[in-house]
């Protein structure tokens, strides 16, 4: 192989490994930073990503469930928990069982409750 193609071979290598840079999704230690320090719209956008390039990631849809419901977001909550739960009905994604089902019930009496002050105000 003579220079020439090898630094072609290199600049393409290169530019793959800076595209694949580019194009990396955040971390769940980052989203967990961002939800920890209170930055619920970072953590959301972020999520929105990941669903974006995996949209089958039941564990993505759980977290920005969760995110929606602390920034007050219940109906929109309640969509990507009950997404998350039709993904993976096993539920591996979660801490526990339990732990999925407590928190889908709060989102949904939340989303129930917001509903109803909604209709009462009407």
């Amino acid at each position: 192989m003579t220079l020439k193609p090898l630094h072609r071979h290199v600049a393409i290598l290169l530019a793959t490994l800076w595209a694949s840079v580019c194009l990396a999704l955040p971390a769940p230690h980052d989203i967990e930073q961002a939800v920890a320090k209170g930055q619920l719209p970072q953590a959301e956008r972020m999520l929105r990503e990941v669903i974006a390039e995996k949209p089958r990631s039941a564990r993505a849809h759980y977290e920005l469930a969760q995110v929606l419901a602390r920034e007050g977001q219940h109906s929109e909550a309640l969509q990507a928990i009950r997404q998350a739960r039709a993904l993976d009905a096993s539920l591996r994604f979660a801490q526990s069982p339990e732990k999925f089902n407590a928190v889908a019930q709060a989102i949904e009496q939340q989303a129930t409750a917001k509903a109803s002050q909604a209709t009462a105000h009407a």
